[in-house]
């Protein structure tokens, strides 16, 4: 099962900059390319509307200020100007589908960069066939089935819950019941991981509920939730359940912790209360100096976009990664390049690698498979957008100091 982030969002505007302008299509050929000194194009697939956007939603604004950034500060990447042409799947795997074909056999897309609940599974083996390096949430494993030109920067399953169980421990609550979503089959497999996983950190599992995002009343999940005197719930569900959840089991007497899996601003100020969570992109409230520099940039080319979510954070990490492989193990400046190009270069450039901690974990990228990532930020939410991370029980997993250190399932 890959990480299903749940919520809503408005469309998002896909607007160029105009210095950027269209590469020639590829017709059809074995991907994209870039002649001499000539714009690149960087694809961007983005779950932007729909039951599934909201960890998601911004990941293309954020996409257009690193390449104007780039585009302004260091003349794009390798010599060439980048330009972004992004898409928003729906949350649809055949739209995700159709966007991947479009941006590689029309738009010569030398990467494509992806953040959807399900466009990664979707379009992996195409971009694969086509030598297109997908820079995408989720995998991060070493899966005999998965291209090793799929290049994640978060952890995947079963860490994504595992890392639910971890922070509860945090703070001290050791047994944990699961409440799911209904509409997917595999929201089911959160309660299996965490059922085997748990023990292994001296914390119980209390059990399993499921609700839909428009079910009416939330009475009988919190019956069972209360009953089980667990003193945390993992909630993998949608805003709107989450909101029938907490209010119904606040009101039935629970007093225990709420800790989100999807994790994004506009979760928590909607939820309003105080909230535990976990982020798989690095924590959008951090002092650290790399932080900042994200933050400014989003200031200064999108001010009007709500960033702070794993979606949008990974993105940008995703493509600061893809300028330092090409800056340090990329063709001669100004020279042509394509998406094999690219996959070498991350190859040879990206081993250990933490971008000064916007990573959460070092990270090396190789042919015989990529470094599975079990790194995570802990959060506390007071419900009024204030952030806090939680620190782990030992050394930070990128091995940086302050609110920026992140720690690893155990």
């Amino acid at each position: 099962m890959r990480k299903m982030r749940l919520g809503s969002a408005a469309m998002v505007a896909l607007a160029g900059t105009a210095v950027m302008t269209l590469v020639a299509c590829s017709g059809g050929g074995s991907g994209g390319s870039s002649a001499p000194n000539s714009p690149i194009t960087i694809g961007v697939i983005v779950n932007s509307t729909g039951a599934t956007a909201g960890p998601y939603s911004g990941s293309a604004e954020v996409a257009q200020a690193w390449a104007k950034w780039v585009n302004d500060t260091q003349g794009g990447v390798g010599g060439h100007q980048v330009q972004i042409v992004a898409k928003d799947d729906k949350g649809d795997p055949a739209t995700a589908t159709s966007a991947a074909r479009e941006m590689v056999e029309r738009e010569n897309a030398v990467a494509v960069v992806v953040q959807s609940a399900v466009a990664p599974t979707a379009v992996a083996s195409y971009l694969a066939s086509k030598n297109i390096p997908m820079l995408s949430n989720d995998d991060g494993q070493k899966q005999p089935n998965s291209p090793t030109t799929w290049f994640t920067v978060q952890a995947g399953q079963p860490a994504i819950t595992q890392s639910a169980a971890m922070v509860a421990k945090d703070v001290g609550a050791t047994s944990m019941l699961a409440a799911v979503c209904s509409e997917v089959a595999g929201c089911a497999a959160v309660g299996d991981q965490l059922k085997a996983y748990m023990p292994s950190i001296g914390s119980e599992y209390k059990g399993l509920v499921t609700i839909s995002a428009d079910a009416t009343s939330a009475t009988a999940q919190c019956l069972q939730i209360v009953n089980s005197g667990t003193a945390a719930v993992a909630a993998y569900i949608g805003i709107n359940a989450a909101k029938n959840i907490q209010q119904t089991c606040d009101g039935q007497g629970y007093k225990g912790q709420y800790v989100q899996l999807a994790s994004y601003n506009g979760l928590y100020t909607q939820l309003a209360t105080p909230q535990l969570g976990v982020l798989y992109s690095f924590p959008w409230w951090s002092d650290a100096t790399p932080v900042k520099e994200y933050r400014d940039v989003m200031a200064k080319y999108s001010p009007n976009v709500d960033y702070k979510a794993s979606g949008p954070n990974a993105t940008w990490v995703s493509l600061k990664l893809f300028d330092f492989a090409l800056q340090k193990s990329g063709p001669a400046k100004g020279s042509p390049f394509t998406g094999a190009d690219v996959i070498k270069a991350y190859r040879a450039a990206v081993k250990d690698v933490t971008l000064d901690g916007l990573l959460p974990q070092p990270i090396t990228y190789a042919e015989s498979g990529n470094t599975e990532i079990k790194c995570f930020w802990g959060l506390k939410s007071d419900g009024a957008g204030n952030y806090q991370t939680i620190p782990g029980p030992g050394a930070a997993g990128n091995g940086v100091t302050g609110d920026l250190a992140s720690q690893c399932v155990a």
